[in-house]
């Protein structure tokens, strides 16, 4: 049984790498998938864009599950800038 888990997970993750290869060839998609991360057992985490807004998921190979929504890039990337000048001064 373990075999047959392991197949599922390399499957999952080659299909979310051939999603992410996809959007980026296409960057005029609102719906991007900026990072994942294997949790083993067809676990994983991702965070997905879609316009300024990013969504925390969590999946199994069952389902897919919202965890957060996380502050819009517009925001990180004030705030990123405010504390680096702020580092500097």
């Amino acid at each position: 049984m373990l075999a047959g888990g392991t197949t599922v997970t390399l499957s999952i993750s080659a299909a979310l790498r051939r999603w992410r290869g996809w959007l980026r060839q296409h960057p005029k998609r609102k719906l991007r998938l900026c990072e994942t991360l294997a949790l083993g057992e067809k676990r994983f985490v991702a965070v997905v864009q879609f316009e300024q807004m990013r969504y925390l998921l969590g999946g199994t190979g069952a389902s897919i599950t919202l965890l957060s929504q996380l502050p819009d890039t517009a925001v990180d990337e004030s705030s990123s800038e405010r504390s680096h000048g702020e580092a500097r001064q």
